[in-house]
């Protein structure tokens, strides 16, 4: 600590990102007890061709079971 009450410190520390991230999106933050979070979005997947969303309608009650006849 200088006159100031000034503290600096310095690290450097070098990562490879992985293929399938947004290397532009990247952000970081740094929390007042000094820990640094580093956040690397990654990329949309395509999707497939043939693949679409299906919407799922939420019923009111169980399902019923079967009912089983006797021979």
């Amino acid at each position: 600590m200088d006159e100031h009450g000034l503290v600096s410190r310095e690290f450097t520390h070098r990562y490879v990102l992985p293929e399938d991230t947004l290397p532009r999106s990247v952000s970081s933050t740094l929390s007042p007890d000094g820990v640094l979070t580093i956040t690397a979005p990654k990329k949309p997947s395509p999707s497939a061709p043939n693949e679409r969303i299906v919407p799922i309608a939420v019923q009111g009650g169980p399902t019923p079971l079967p009912v089983q006849h006797e021979p």
